[in-house]
Order: C-alpha cells, then structure tokens, then sequence
C-alpha cells in the first residue's frame, strides 16, 4: 500500500444502492486499508484487525473490519459493520450523487465525513483557502493565511479550515459534551 499524501484520501460518490442497503462502497479503494483488516466472510470464521472509523456527526467511534467472500476470498466493497451509515446519511442528509471523503489518518484510523467539493447540481462548494476562511465566520474572524498559526494548536480550527463550520461544528460540541 503506498502512503503518499495522494493516497491518504479517497472520494465515494453515494449511489441509489449505497441509500437502500446502508453501505458505503469502497470498491477500487482496497489499497487504502491494511492488509490486516480483512477478515474472514462471517465473524465465526475470523475476523480482521479492527479499523476505528471517526465518522462525521456520530458520537462514536465505530470499530469493524473489511470482510472476504465466502466464495472467492476477495474482498467485499463495503465495511462489515455498517449500521452507522444510516444515521450518518441521514444526519447530513446525503443523498444520491453527494461525495463522501474517507482520509486515513494512520493504518487504522479513517476519518470519514461528507466532502465540501460534493458535485450535487447546484450546490458544489468549490472555495480558494481564502474564500473558505472568510466564508467560514463571515464577519467575525478575518481571513488568515494559511501559514499564520491560530493560537489553537492543532484543534478543529486548523484540522477543518476548509470545511465550512456548519460539517465539523456540531461533532465538536459533542465530543467536549457541550450538545445532546
């Protein structure tokens, strides 16, 4: 697997099967996990070193593997557990079509949040840095460069800068208990 900062982050457009049977594919994207990961078809067989999942908008982190095909061997192109992806479509209202991003933080450790350059019709968000900080708290903090440090040290405003406030805000509050 190469780790180039090329291969760190992957895009999955949401299709109509991805809505119906609560999945993410990540067909083609295999060579962004471990090996270790995959597992056997069903649990009682075996399973893969654990992947933790930081997805976007859930309180928790979610823990699960890749499995094969009892067939085959091969790897399937969703996560094993995956009873997440509901409330994650749902809590950002994904539909068909939005993008989703899936960053590999470390081996195994994946960020997984919708991505802010989605190509919905009409509503893709295509913003310079600059753009995007001043877009970001209009009116309240003025743009920075990009090498001007904030004073936060590495939080979620300078994790998510190019994100607009209202993809990473909310989760934020969560973790720190600030939000039911």
């Amino acid at each position: 697997m190469g780790r180039g900062a090329e291969n760190r982050k992957r895009l999955i457009s949401i299709t109509e099967g991805n809505l119906r049977n609560r999945h993410l594919y990540i067909t083609g994207h295999h060579d962004l996990f471990p090996e270790e990961c995959y597992g056997q078809s069903s649990v009682k067989k075996g399973t893969g070193r654990n992947l933790t999942l930081l997805v976007e908008g859930l309180p928790n982190a979610i823990q699960t593997d890749i499995a094969t095909g009892s067939g085959n061997g091969h790897p399937r192109n969703f996560f094993r557990k995956r009873a997440w992806v509901r409330e994650f479509f749902k809590t950002h209202r994904l539909r068909e079509e939005d993008v989703v991003a899936i960053e590999r933080l470390d081996s195994f450790t994946y960020r997984i949040y919708p991505s802010q350059n989605g190509n919905r019709k009409n509503q893709a968000v295509n913003l310079s840095k600059g753009e995007g900080q001043a877009t970001l708290l209009q009116g309240v903090l003025a743009p920075v460069a990009e090498s001007t440090p904030s004073g936060f040290g590495d939080t979620a405003f300078t994790r998510n800068r190019q994100e607009p406030l209202h993809r990473w805000a909310e989760s934020l509050f969560r973790e720190r208990g600030n939000l039911a």
